[in-house]
């Protein structure tokens, strides 16, 4: 793997020697596509598939699955392909449901616990690591997936669709800049670690939408959320694709370019040009 380093356009591009941006699903998956990324080490390893397994089958998990995801279970999260739903008294693992393809055209006897290769077993990066299929009739199931959970709170506006410049969506931007911006050198440095690790591992990252990236103030942790299943080979990042969610992706350009109150303008800018800073560093230190 060839790093370099464009000091004249801050573009840090991570180079394979492997085929670039395939998304390759597993074949148990029915090729659905999931999002995701990084987080913190797990030495314990209490929320593999095996501790997942026993703690379903304590809690009669299958059972109540079908009133989580319709009924009792907050939603985290809403993507493009899905929704990630809280498991009540739970937090190791969630619910992902995906909109397009959650019912499968084959029936099934019984509810059943799959396992999700997990490439990165002491590496929490909100990786799947299970899937569950519940009978619906003679030919028809639902299917569902359990990543592990990540720590943290959502960052940034969600690009999806573009949001509207009201000073709602403006307060949230300049404060996820800022506590980002607040976050240590050591942060912007595990966070490159943890993603070089991932992708040697072959796992895909989503960059676009800056809510896949989750602050753990606790722990002081860039965590990354909504991760493809690892394919058979690395693939070729950008490291700028990784700045743009850090500085709040399309919203981030279109209010520093705006004509709103200079001022906040100026905020952003302030906080924007840390991150930058800490960021690249963080590449220099990490990238040898």
């Amino acid at each position: 793997m060839i790093m370099k380093i464009n000091a004249i356009n801050s573009i840090i591009t991570l180079k394979s020697n492997l085929a670039a941006n395939r998304r390759i699903s597993l074949p148990a998956m029915q090729n659905d596509t999931f999002t995701k990324t990084t987080s913190f080490k797990g030495s314990k390893n209490d929320d593999s598939f095996q501790e997942f397994v026993k703690w379903a089958e304590k809690t009669d998990f299958l059972s109540n699955a079908d009133n989580i995801i319709d009924k009792t279970g907050r939603i985290l999260g809403s993507g493009f392909e899905g929704i990630t739903i809280e498991i009540p008294n739970n937090d190791k693992w969630v619910i992902k449901v995906m909109k397009r393809s959650n019912l499968i055209q084959q029936g099934c006897e019984k509810a059943t616990i799959c396992e999700v290769p997990d490439k990165l077993p002491d590496l929490n990066i909100g990786q799947i690591i299970a899937y569950v299929t519940m009978p619906i009739s003679n030919t028809l199931s639902r299917r569902f997936y359990i990543p592990r959970k990540q720590k943290g709170e959502s960052y940034g506006i969600n690009n999806t669709p573009p949001q509207k410049l009201n000073k709602k969506n403006i307060d949230t931007h300049i404060s996820s800049l800022k506590k980002m911006a607040q976050f240590p050198l050591e942060a912007y440095k595990q966070m490159i670690r943890d993603i070089m690790q991932a992708n040697d591992a072959g796992y895909i990252f989503d960059f676009y939408n800056p809510n896949n990236i989750m602050l753990d103030d606790e722990n002081k942790r860039i965590n990354f959320v909504d991760v493809d299943p690892a394919c058979k080979e690395s693939v070729n990042y950008q490291f700028s694709d990784i700045l743009y969610a850090l500085l709040d992706g399309d919203f981030g350009i279109t209010f520093l370019n705006s004509n709103e109150d200079k001022d906040l303008i100026g905020q952003a800018k302030k906080y924007s040009d840390i991150i930058k800073e800490k960021f690249e560093k963080a590449i220099q230190d990490e990238i040898k």
